[in-house]
């Protein structure tokens, strides 16, 4: 690695690499699954949709990682890619466990409490180990189709691979920190990091499709229904047009998974 000094270390070609714009698409999609999400009742609180405002914290943190990659903190930056990468598993493995609880549910009580994630939620329990999660993922009939159309293990190959980062496992990962010197090859660690979003984004965008496609939906349905007029046959099942353009942009490119997404999903995806 090569170093020197200067008042401007970062580059133009870093500047304005394509891995911030990548940043703000994902960001869009967020927002627009908080949004669309918010008409929905949640379950495992009586209070709060969970996850239209789990979507606004992993926003939160998709923002981060726009923040401490701009001012070229390198290994800020890989940090916080492994919590984003946690994030995902937890949502996923909430969204699973609540969908298989509420098949069993015999009371509105038990409907808004549901065993370890109201715990979880509440402040009084902590989800399992990430690796648990995996592998109930794996294993759970709800996801388990989805978990072998794509590689399961990436996450845990992401989380080793940002590990070396949190814990600073040599001496070039702690100097990526650096943004007062110039550092040779500083890009290829940002395309580094899109790639590894691009991948992770892609993974929970299918889940959306495949567990919670109700959050896709186009507002055509309800508007209809607002304006006292009856909505189109199947018009409940209408992609957002936010959604058919991340479909697009992010499964569409992978032939099977978006195969695998069209077959399963009851979503009319273009």
């Amino acid at each position: 690695m090569d170093f020197s000094f200067g008042t401007d270390q970062l580059s133009a070609e870093y500047k304005n690499h394509e891995f911030f714009n990548e940043l703000t698409n994902i960001e869009e999609v967020y927002d627009s699954l908080s949004e669309n999400s918010r008409s929905f009742i949640g379950t495992a609180t009586p209070v709060i949709n969970l996850d239209s405002n789990l979507y606004m914290a992993i926003k939160g943190t998709i923002k981060a990682i726009r923040h401490v990659f701009k001012e070229g903190l390198i290994n800020d930056g890989f940090t916080l890619i492994r919590k984003y990468n946690d994030e995902l598993l937890v949502y996923m493995y909430q969204r699973a466990y609540i969908l298989n609880h509420n098949e069993k549910w015999e009371s509105l009580e038990e409907l808004f409490k549901v065993p370890k994630i109201s715990d979880w939620v509440e402040g009084n329990g902590y989800m399992p180990y990430s690796y648990k999660m995996e592998r109930y993922l794996s294993m759970n009939p709800k996801t388990k189709g989805l978990w072998e159309c794509f590689n399961g293990q990436y996450f845990r190959k992401v989380r080793r691979f940002c590990n070396d980062n949190v814990h600073l496992n040599s001496y070039v990962i702690m100097m990526l920190n650096d943004n007062e010197r110039y550092m040779k090859d500083r890009e290829k660690w940002l395309t580094k990091a899109m790639r590894i979003m691009q991948n992770l984004f892609t993974m929970y965008l299918a889940f959306i499709f495949y567990v919670d496609y109700h959050y896709t939906m186009s507002s055509d349905y309800v508007d209809f229904k607002e304006m006292g007029m009856t909505p189109p046959d199947g018009s409940q099942y209408w992609l957002a047009p936010f959604a058919q353009d991340a479909f697009n942009r992010y499964i569409a490119p992978h032939e099977g998974l978006a195969s695998f997404i069209k077959k399963n999903s009851p979503m009319k995806i273009e």
